[in-house]
């Protein structure tokens, strides 16, 4: 369990220096932040894969 977590944390930091947006989803966060943070983070994919299409 321990080294777990500890995989996952430096999968999670691994994924946020190489860039990838991923890695957000998987990262806990504060939970008066989460609906706000997931809203706009859904808005930014709906956006951007708009933009690619």
């Amino acid at each position: 369990s321990m080294s777990a977590c500890a995989n996952l944390e430096s999968f999670i930091v691994e994924n946020r220096k190489d860039g990838d947006d991923f890695h957000v989803a998987v990262r806990p966060k504060p939970p008066y932040m989460k609906k706000d943070g997931f809203l706009r983070e859904e808005t930014e994919s709906a956006t951007s894969a708009s933009l690619k299409e």
